[in-house]
């Protein structure tokens, strides 16, 4: 997959949120790459790609 797919596909499972949102606050015991790696490579990607269990160094910093 490319980035820009891997991006929409992260997005459309977990859409930003604007700082304006009430809910925006709201934490979840899992963060929105589990959530978008699940969704990309399915309920085993920490089994099969062990690499991805924690996002990157280039996706913390690339956040909002």
């Amino acid at each position: 997959m490319s980035l820009p797919d891997s991006w929409a596909a992260a997005l459309d499972r977990y859409p930003y949120e604007p700082a304006h949102e009430p809910c925006r606050a709201l934490v979840f015991h899992d963060e929105a790459w589990h959530w978008a790696m699940s969704r990309i490579h399915g309920e085993r990607y920490p089994v099969e790609h062990p690499e991805l269990t924690d996002p990157s160094p280039e996706y913390r910093t690339a956040l909002p």
